[in-house]
């Protein structure tokens, strides 16, 4: 258990190694996600 804790960089993506362009796109795509999935809830 004697692992170090990272602070995260807001980008789970750029976290987990992928390249800084690629990483924003997938943060974005989660994020558009995310929204549509809480506007269709409101929504119904």
């Amino acid at each position: 258990m004697g692992e170090d804790i990272i602070e995260s960089s807001a980008n789970i993506f750029a976290d987990l190694g992928f390249p800084p362009d690629e990483a924003a796109i997938l943060q974005m795509r989660a994020d558009l996600m995310m929204d549509l999935r809480s506007s269709l809830k409101t929504t119904n």
